[in-house]
């Protein structure tokens, strides 16, 4: 996604170092390891595209320490939080959302301003549609679709058929298969049906199985109600 909207904006990669931190922070929950992961590639593509050092550094160092309060992980301080007051961490998450994402809306405001008047501007976003063009297009639609069909297929084999976990996700991942063979024959690609699920399979296994994890930790915190601390501790 954060690449189709460098594509398509003015800013290019700079919204795409803001989108990629906020994601990498939602599992990392740490400002340092988010900063040292994505910061390693978005801030040499930022002084490619003409952003001056000293903006990158601030812009990378702005997104990544919005990390430690997006869920579902938020850092170390919002599990303790859930503890100290004695609430589910489902109820952290559901007050730490919105903040989360008015700290990044805002962010992506201020990037857009400062990218605009210094003509930080990506070439190739040239004529392009913008944000508009990138949500209403038919791959976000894809990408929506994709996403009701796993959610359904690991609803129905968990909640309905009682399935345990590993067999829930392993008839999702088959729904998926399938609804990709199935897309594929009815798109008329001219790579045909088996072709077309190989390159999707490898597209998934080269970066796409990074929502795995994700998907899994949502599960065990909002669905399950897990914790990472033990019901009864000693602080000292």
């Amino acid at each position: 996604m954060s690449q189709r909207l460098g594509r398509q904006l003015r800013s290019g990669i700079v919204h795409v170092a803001v989108i990629s931190s906020m994601a990498m922070g939602s599992i990392t929950g740490s400002a340092a390891a988010n900063a040292a992961t994505t910061g390693s590639f978005t801030i040499p593509m930022m002084q490619r595209q003409g952003v001056r050092e000293d903006y990158t550094a601030a812009i990378e160092a702005v997104a990544s320490s919005g990390g430690q309060i997006m869920p579902p992980v938020m850092g170390v301080a919002a599990f303790l939080m859930a503890d100290f007051i004695g609430v589910p961490y489902l109820r952290i998450i559901q007050a730490g959302l919105f903040p989360a994402l008015l700290f990044y809306f805002s962010v992506t405001i201020a990037v857009q301003f400062a990218v605009l008047r210094y003509e930080w501007i990506s070439e190739k976003a040239n004529g392009t549609g913008g944000l508009l063009k990138v949500i209403f297009s038919k791959s976000a639609f894809l990408i929506a679709t994709y996403f009701a069909l796993s959610v359904g297929a690991f609803y129905l084999a968990r909640q309905i058929f009682a399935l345990s976990l590993l067999v829930a996700g392993a008839v999702t991942l088959v729904a998926l298969l399938f609804g990709r063979y199935v897309h594929s024959l009815t798109s008329g690609s001219d790579e045909g049906g088996w072709s077309d699920l190989q390159t999707a399979v490898a597209g998934f296994c080269h970066g796409r199985y990074f929502f795995i994890p994700m998907a899994v930790l949502v599960y065990s915190l909002a669905v399950m109600q897990l914790s990472a601390l033990p019901p009864v501790y000693i602080l000292w």
